[in-house]
């Protein structure tokens, strides 16, 4: 089977000549598109893709700076090969940089050369694939993560197999923490943003984090504290909002402000699982319950007699319960509103997740910390209504009405 390669150049007679050099190699299949935003969407769902060839000129548009959008946007990016007919040093140089694989003259292109370019790329990707695999194979076993810095997670995982039969007696308390939106920022900004937002997420965490406490990455965006010989009610809950008021993230990048809070859940040993991996998986069902119920933690508490609890699981136990405890039942609805802020003179689209006589439950879809006061409105329903935000995490949002 022909190797696919993404081909993109703003003149249509070039790219077919170009796609023209493939068909008569053999082993190479050109796969053309002519914009920038065609290439990039067909990178997000065609892996196949094994090598791209652009053009430096692309109109509105650089083959550097879409070549750096590739970079960026993708975890694993294929070589990129640029075509130009300046031939400039400086160019090239620049190519470089952002970690092009190759450079072909458009002048009298010679057919071998593009060919061997490309074919040479997609060698050296392999031959990187393999060695990375091999540095992977050696940092499963190190102790530390090499993106985070925290523990890593087959130390993390030796650690809670350890503590199963240490601690048979007192147990121990494992907080799965996940930073919120996080997905969704490198689906829209790129794995490298991403990657430092979650570098800086992993050092907060570290510092709220007591030293006696194991503190590790377990892969993908989740994090895990585990203490040790800790269950009672208090405690957990302490920790638990320890860590959500002071793990929040704010960072401005491209102009944008980005905002990242925690979500976290508990879940302890031997209560909720009688293996480090029941109790993990405890943990990140509680974690995606509150999250589900727009509070900021939860844990396994239920079983406790209300007369019991103190000041502070009190306190926690009021806000996991609170679709139950408002004062009046809420409609779930998925219908669209409008967020409007007169003086800004913007308008944000959203969500509306549920709704009461008194307020709702909103979701917009970009990074924005909405002003307390502001006027909302159901579409088709209604004129807009005053309303007083009273929660925000992340993006999701409690208003209440204030007519």
């Amino acid at each position: 089977m022909a190797t696919r390669v993404a081909v993109i150049d703003d003149d249509p007679l070039y790219m077919e000549f170009v796609a023209s050099l493939f068909t008569n190699e053999g082993s190479l299949h050109a796969v053309k598109t002519s914009t920038s935003d065609e290439l990039m969407a067909l990178l997000k769902v065609d892996p196949s893709i094994e090598c791209v060839v652009l053009d430096y000129d692309l109109g509105i548009d650089t083959g550097l700076a879409l070549g750096k959008a590739i970079k960026d946007g993708f975890e694993d990016p294929p070589p990129i090969i640029m075509l130009t007919g300046q031939g400039s040093e400086r160019t090239a140089v620049k190519a470089f940089r952002i970690g092009f694989s190759d450079y072909v003259s458009k002048r009298n292109l010679d057919r071998s050369e593009l060919i061997r370019a490309i074919q040479g790329a997609i060698a050296r990707r392999k031959e990187d694939r393999l060695r990375l695999a091999e540095t992977d194979k050696l940092r499963s076993n190190a102790r530390f993560d090499s993106l985070t810095g925290l523990h890593s997670a087959s130390y993390v995982e030796a650690r809670l197999s350890d503590l199963r039969f240490r601690h048979a007696q007192d147990g121990f308390t494992l907080i799965m923490v996940r930073p919120k939106l996080l997905p969704k920022i490198r689906s829209d900004l790129g794995y490298v943003i991403a990657d430092k937002l979650l570098r800086n997420f992993a050092s907060l965490l570290k510092e709220a984090t007591a030293e006696s406490a194991l503190c590790g990455h377990l892969g993908a965006d989740q994090f895990v504290i585990v203490f040790e010989g800790r269950t009672d009610p208090d405690f957990v809950a302490s920790a638990c909002k320890r860590i959500y008021e002071s793990v929040r993230l704010s960072e401005e990048h491209n102009r944008m402000q980005i905002e990242i809070e925690p979500a976290i859940g508990a879940a302890t040993f031997p209560a909720d699982g009688d293996s480090a991996d029941a109790v993990t998986k405890a943990a990140a069902k509680v974690l995606e319950q509150a999250e589900q119920l727009g509070l900021p933690y939860g844990f396994t508490l239920d079983e406790l007699p209300e007369g019991e609890l103190s000041p502070i699981v009190a306190e926690t136990m009021s806000m996991r319960q609170l679709e139950e405890m408002r004062k009046e039942a809420r409609k779930r609805v998925l219908k669209r509103g409008k967020i409007i802020i007169e003086g800004l003179n913007s308008v944000i689209d959203c969500s509306v997740r549920n709704v009461s006589e008194s307020g709702a439950h909103l979701r917009i879809e970009s990074y924005f910390q909405v002003p307390d006061r502001f006027k909302f409105q159901i579409v088709g329903v209604g004129a807009p209504r005053e309303v007083e935000k009273r929660w925000q995490v992340g993006a999701d949002l409690g208003v209440e009405y204030r007519e």
